[in-house]
């Protein structure tokens, strides 16, 4: 399963100025790195951040954690382990590979139709309960397949591929948090000394 991991710390200045912190500062370090690890994750499930919600599956699975029992292995980390994250986070073209190969110029993709949405774009009925009840595929007067439910209603077109845009905004949250924490870590070593 595609897993993608944001780590705050792999900046060097962050790894840098971590190094030079006493190890009595240790809970306060955590506790930063903490606050920080917490606001990427915040930015990341907000709508602001990029993230649309549909099903909110991508949105529960972020994890927020903060690791290591000592400075120097101190990791804060946002994740998540749904297979379409990587997509959502850096873009790129889904390809049909393995379905609908019985339609001529097959394999497709398909996609739903205003008709097969929820207002929040959320999927009402999939191909094969589209199928069960009676479902066919036409070519519209535009070359495309359209599924069709057994009402005659268009449910999915079929698309040879899709392009999706970058969106999910990991390493471009946790970089724009970078300078704040780097501030935070400074002065827990002002304060320390």
């Amino acid at each position: 399963m595609a897993e993608i991991t944001t780590t705050v710390v792999g900046n060097e200045e962050v790894l840098t100025l971590l190094r030079e912190l006493p190890e009595e500062l240790f809970l306060s370090a955590r506790k930063t790195i903490g606050i920080s690890t917490f606001s990427v994750h915040a930015k990341v499930s907000s709508y602001s951040g990029g993230l649309k919600n549909r099903s909110g599956r991508l949105r529960r699975s972020l994890i927020p954690v903060v690791k290591g029992d000592r400075i120097q292995t101190l990791v804060g980390s946002v994740s998540t382990n749904v297979i379409y994250a990587p997509i959502q986070e850096k873009g790129g073209v889904v390809r049909a590979k393995n379905k609908y190969l019985g339609v001529p110029g097959g394999p497709y993709l398909n996609i739903p139709l205003s008709a097969n949405k929820t207002a929040a774009g959320v999927l009402r009925q999939n191909a094969r309960s589209v199928f069960s009840a009676g479902g066919y595929i036409i070519k519209s007067k535009k070359g495309n397949y359209i599924v069709m439910s057994g009402e005659n209603i268009p449910m999915f077109v079929l698309v040879k591929q899709v392009t999706i845009k970058p969106r999910l905004n990991m390493i471009k949250s946790a970089e724009e948090e970078v300078p704040t924490l780097l501030s935070n870590l400074n002065n827990i070593l002002l304060e320390g000394l």
